[in-house]
């Protein structure tokens, strides 16, 4: 297995950078043919769901294409409405299934092999088009083109992730969290059903590759978070920038091949570093040691560091001892000036808060601002709670962080404009102990965000040995 591992991390390196050729996206993997033309009941050995506490499971096992017919074959309709409501998005505003399709033809030569044949098992196994599992496994490429290039303004507040160990935690373990928020008007035009209403919890066991848990929407080959049974998790806070690029691999797709394929932080690091396209935060956790990273990038700038780095301290920020924690912004000077964002001084934080104060901002204020009252308000809630923190301890403080506590302007905004029903709802959080497995998930169901759900405790390792009932 070992061996099987190791080939598929310098496969992946050598296509990624251009030293193996790729299959052309227009045409199966021809390595697994005689799989392809396999009966159904043995492409879906292994393939099943269940439904825990209102949260969907789908266990995935087998090859690459094995999992994707799977995956297509066993929640198709859930796999529809959410393309459909994605592809209604762009849309709406105003950017064109031809033009998502030239983004994947610019794009997809890097994307390794693998994956393609697992996207091909999705559109057989849910029998649609290829190209439309294609073009929405792109998403985050497309969400950067249309804000530079077509001025589509995201809301205010986004994805949060930490990490906590050592002496920051009850028992010495690594802890890691991450919520992910998007827009609430991403609905399926034929059923007006919500993407939160879509997604769910993946299982996935490879046949020569590492199992993982990764909550995600239906439909995804890659991923913007998750767990592996080698303890590696990884999170993912989105950051906007100028400095994007075709010319590589989204990082959705590379936390992917982490999960895949890392043993250690390092390993998932050198992956998550290569071939970079877009802007975002990733905190890579490692529960074997314990220790935490934090990666800021861009197409052209690559920051990794610890709690610890000098970068954690530069005001506006501060440092806490053995947490690192992240919004939608950057921290790092040389990624922040890259950012269409509102840059943060001195000046314009006292001029912000005097119109908060005033009342005298608009309906919708810069981003920037809000971010950072956002990082401070879970900084607050994480230092209240230094040295105590555990699987419920840390899902309390984020849910805190969404209920606007931790500071008088913070709570001001909450109670001001209602983010969680009009601009962004938080679609599922987690806080997970890589060192035991154990992790608690809640995920939002209609209109209600996932920090007003109840919470499920589950552990990766009973996911990966379960059965069918």
């Amino acid at each position: 297995m070992k061996k099987k591992i190791v080939g598929i991390f310098l496969c992946t390196l050598l296509i990624a950078t251009g030293l193996l050729p790729i299959v052309n996206s227009e045409t199966k993997p021809t390595w697994n043919s005689i799989e392809m033309k396999g009966s159904s009941e043995y492409l879906m050995n292994g393939g099943w769901y269940e439904v825990k506490n209102n949260i969907t499971v789908l266990h995935l096992n087998g090859s690459y294409y094995q999992m994707g017919y799977q995956h297509g074959f066993l929640i198709k309709e859930r796999i529809l409405q959410f393309y459909r409501a994605f592809l209604s998005f762009f849309e709406k505003n105003n950017f064109s299934y031809g033009q998502l399709l030239d983004i994947w033809n610019s794009t997809f030569h890097y994307i390794p092999t693998c994956y393609i044949d697992e996207m091909h098992g999705i559109a057989d196994g849910a029998n649609i088009s290829f190209e439309d599992v294609a073009v929405t496994n792109i998403m985050s490429l497309v969400w950067y083109y249309i804000i530079t290039k077509f001025g589509y303004v995201p809301p205010s507040q986004g994805c949060t992730a930490l990490a906590a160990w050592g002496p920051a935690t009850l028992d010495g373990r690594l802890y890691h969290m991450r919520s992910c928020d998007f827009e609430p008007n991403y609905k399926d035009p034929e059923t007006g059903t919500c993407i939160q209403d879509t997604a769910v919890l993946i299982v996935r066991t490879p046949v020569d590759a590492y199992a993982s848990v990764t909550p995600e929407f239906p439909g995804l080959v890659c991923t913007w978070n998750g767990i592996n049974e080698k303890k590696i998790s990884i999170g993912e806070t989105t950051c906007t920038t100028t400095e994007y690029s075709f010319d590589g691999i989204s990082y959705a797709f590379r936390i992917r091949m982490a999960l895949d394929s890392a043993e250690t932080a390092e390993d998932a690091i050198t992956i998550l570093c290569s071939n970079r396209t877009e802007g975002c935060n990733l905190i890579v956790s490692d529960g074997n040691i314990p220790i935490a990273y934090v990666l800021e990038q861009t197409a052209n700038q690559s920051y990794v560091g610890s709690w610890d780095s000098e970068i954690e301290s530069k005001w506006p920020y501060w440092e806490m001892d053995h947490v690192i924690r992240r919004v939608c912004l950057f921290v790092n000077p040389d990624c922040a000036k890259t950012s269409p964002n509102v840059i943060i001084t001195p000046r314009f934080l006292t001029l912000f808060y005097v119109f908060i104060v005033v009342g005298m901002l608009g309906e919708k204020g810069p981003g920037t601002p809000y971010l950072w009252l956002q990082y401070k308000a879970l900084s607050k809630g994480m230092k209240d709670k230094w040295g105590e923190l555990d699987l419920n301890t840390t899902m309390q403080i984020t849910r805190n962080v969404y209920d606007f506590k931790y500071g008088l302007l913070w709570g001001y905004i909450g109670k001001k404009w209602d983010y969680h029903t009009q601009d962004i709802i938080t679609g599922w959080q987690w806080v997970a102990c890589p060192e035991t497995g154990d992790f608690l998930l809640s995920m939002a169901h209609n209109d209600i965000s996932a920090h007003k759900m109840p919470t499920t405790l589950f552990n990766i390792n009973d996911l990966m040995d379960a059965a069918p009932p």
